[in-house]
Order: structure tokens, then sequence, then C-alpha cells
């Protein structure tokens, strides 16, 4: 584990790249990270902006996964890469 002098965490890396920059290619499994809660929890990661939260990716005791946006005007948009630009391919 290395913390830079800037404030960045690396967890496999000598030279994080990122606030939290994780390489699970030396642990010997394909599963680089993991998140658990109680059996009759609702897990969830929530996302900010500044202080206002703008996001949830979450799973309910039914073992759905969600994506959440939380302002009444979000949109979930789901891209892929075109050229190196973002394509929109969806909108909720």
């Amino acid at each position: 584990m290395t913390l830079s002098t800037g404030g960045w965490l690396g967890i496999g890396v000598t030279s994080p790249s990122s606030a939290l920059h994780v390489d699970g290619s030396t642990t010997g499994t394909s599963e680089v990270f993991r998140t658990t809660v109680g059996s009759t929890s609702i897990g969830y990661w929530k996302m900010f902006r500044g202080t206002t939260e703008v996001g949830r990716i979450w799973n309910n005791n039914d073992n759905d996964l969600g994506l959440y946006a939380s302002a009444s005007s979000g949109d979930i948009i789901f891209q892929t890469n075109s050229s190196g630009s973002p394509l929109g391919r969806m909108i909720i």
C-alpha cells in the first residue's frame, strides 16, 4: 500500500494515478474490489458532486442491481467509446 505525497492511495501499485488506485493483477484472483453488507441490508455506493448527492449504485434483498440518479432532472446514461469520444447509447 502506498500513500503518495499528494494524498493518493495505491493498493498493489507504487505510483497511484488517482485518488484511489487499486491493482488486483498480483492477487492471483480476478476479484479486485468487494463491498459486503448484512443479508437483510440494502448496500449502496453514493456519488457526490461537492456536498450534493448525485447518484447511487445499489442492491437490495431481492438481489436486484440498481442505478439511481438523485436529482429529479438527472439522467442515467449508458455510453460507449466512439473514436475516443463518449457516445450515448441509452438515456433513462
